[in-house]
């Protein structure tokens, strides 16, 4: 026995090890992920601006008013974190970003899990990697806002659904439909990835991977894996407005043109059926069309027996994206310039060097899978950009991540190429020309990421935090940012409407008692014009920080003359 056994001692203590150094290596990537996020919240100057409605919102569920809570335009699962983990002796706010940075930084050893499962190790280092140092994904992780949660529940719905591909189980579909239900608790595009599953199991029974009850299975238990955790407050959206939607904020139609937002909450549908409308719809079932008919043609074929390779996804990607310019040319160029700052120029660098390479095959499963939700996902953010005329980087950075692996090709390339004698470049073996790309990737993004992006609304945070410590009691507050009420515990007011500063006289007139201002040195705030007859404007306070100045301006009733 003690003979038989020696063989496979080797064999075991390998399998340990490579363990071992897989373990150390996400703990690794998660430390160094954490510790950024640390940082740059450390060095956050100001809230970020939706901050303190999240508080808002975890301040009612503490409260008891839950009613309250859920009729909030925003999901309800991030502050519910932050009411949970809250406690009488711990700020709410201190909570919050330290949501955002655990997710944020578990982000990054979820995304080294699907990578590994589509790729290799070494794939899956680089491409988590990349995420740990990306500017945009350390920034939302460092404040009070769900994008950080939002990114970790949408990767771990993503490579989940791997899984079900894989493996294809009806509870392995109701845990992916999970993870897809707490991403849309956050945010209302999480859905996109169980409209993602579903195609995809209509693919694979098209294409005959799988059999018709497979599928059906698959879909099912994904349905109610997503139904388990979200209807009760689609239930609540229903009874708050009337209408059966996926959120108050942004619902599917009026995304897609078709609806327009009542004009009061409970207030009937208004259906749209403009010209821009009526064209989108066709440009929909146009595309479904052809959709369904590349499905059943591929089928027929070969190609389905074949590598999907990068250049292949690329190209598609470049065809979709061309397809959906045609209905706004100008939102799809906005896409793309948002798209690129967001992943960086020395990112978008390695990424088209991978693609190039065009080393890194997905396999059959990968390659659908991140097709399907990356397309998918551009669609919907092309509808948001044509709807709603705004498109920021938060909306972008999740689907990014899912090209993240080609990233880690191109990183692999360039360290063979630089290591090889014929370029000279650097001297010694690949592994080390690796380590040296990727601190100077490091180098590059750090800086952006810890940069002081809100400096300048600084000096109004500390104008505004004198306002709360003063002895001149409470009343409402203009300003231009609502966050700045937060500061000073108070109602806010708008001082800003859409295009100029609001009247003093409308001001005065609404009860607004005081003002924060904020402007460069010789601006002063001689702009807001005259007060309203019988009534002073005295300034208060002054501050000035990071090279703005900000006033606290006060409204006081002139005495009347004997």
């Amino acid at each position: 026995m003690s003979m038989s056994a020696a063989p496979s001692q080797p064999w075991k203590q390998k399998l340990l090890d490579a363990s071992q150094r897989e373990a150390f290596v996400l703990w690794s990537l998660l430390s160094f992920a954490f510790l950024l996020r640390a940082i740059c919240a450390w060095r956050m100057a100001v809230i970020f601006n939706d901050g303190p409605i999240f508080l808002a919102i975890a301040e009612e569920m503490g409260m008891g008013r839950w009613e309250t809570a859920f009729s909030y335009d925003y999901h309800p699962l991030y502050s519910f974190l932050i009411y949970l983990f809250s406690g009488r002796e711990i700020d709410p706010a201190f909570t919050g970003v330290l949501i955002s940075i655990v997710a944020g930084s578990l982000a990054v050893p979820v995304l080294y899990v699907l990578l590994r499962q589509i790729w290799d190790r070494e794939v899956a280092t680089l491409g988590a990697f990349i995420l740990a140092i990306s500017p945009y994904s350390i920034r939302f992780s460092a404040d009070v806002q769900s994008d950080a949660l939002y990114l970790f529940l949408f990767i771990a719905s993503v490579a989940c659904l791997y899984r079900v591909l894989e493996s294809p189980t009806f509870w392995g579909s109701v845990a992916s439909g999970l993870l897809v239900g707490l991403a849309y608790l956050v945010r209302p595009e999480g859905l996109v990835v169980a409209v993602a599953g579903c195609v995809i199991f209509g693919i694979f029974w098209l294409w005959r991977f799988w059999d018709a009850p497979m599928s059906l299975r698959a879909g099912l238990g994904l349905l109610l894996g997503v139904l388990i955790p979200t209807l009760p407050y689609f239930w609540f959206l229903n009874a708050e407005t009337g209408t059966w939607q996926l959120s108050q904020k942004k619902s599917v139609f009026v995304l897609l043109g078709l609806m327009d937002l009542p004009v009061h909450r409970g207030g009937e549908i208004i259906w749209n059926w403009s010209s821009d409308a009526i064209y989108i719809v066709v440009f929909l079932c146009g595309l479904s069309f052809i959709f369904f008919w590349a499905c059943w043609a591929l089928r027929k074929s070969r190609a389905l027996e074949s590598v999907v390779t990068p250049r292949r996804i690329l190209i598609v990607a470049f065809a979709w994206v061309a397809l959906i310019s045609v209905l706004k040319p100008a939102g799809v160029l906005e896409f793309v310039l948002t798209a690129v700052s967001t992943l960086r120029p020395e990112i978008l660098l390695v990424l088209l060097l991978g693609i190039w390479g065009g080393g890194l095959q997905a396999g059959r499963n990968g390659s659908i899978l991140l097709a399907v939700v990356f397309l998918m996902s551009v669609v919907i953010l092309l509808a948001l950009l044509m709807q709603y005329g705004y498109l920021s980087r938060r909306h972008v950075l999740p689907p990014l991540v899912l090209v993240f692996g080609y990233c880690a090709m191109g990183i692999s390339f360039l360290s063979t190429r630089c290591s090889d004698s014929r370029f000279r470049l650097v001297a010694g073996r690949r592994i080390r020309a690796g380590v040296m790309i990727c601190a100077l990737l490091t180098l590059i993004s750090l800086p952006k990421a810890w940069s002081d992006s809100r400096g300048e609304e600084f000096a109004g945070r500390l104008a505004a935090e004198w306002l709360r410590s003063s002895s001149l009691g409470s009343g409402v507050l203009a300003s231009e940012r609502s966050k700045l009420a937060y500061y000073a515990d108070t109602r806010w007011y708008p001082l800003l409407s859409e295009d100029n500063l609001i009247p003093l006289r409308q001001l005065h007139r609404s009860g607004v008692r005081f003002i924060v201002i904020e402007g460069g040195p010789s601006e002063g705030w001689s702009r807001l014009g005259p007060p309203p007859r019988g009534v002073d404007l005295l300034e208060r306070y002054q501050v000035s920080a990071r090279g703005r100045v900000a006033y606290v301006l006060e409204f006081s009733e002139r005495e009347p003359q004997p």
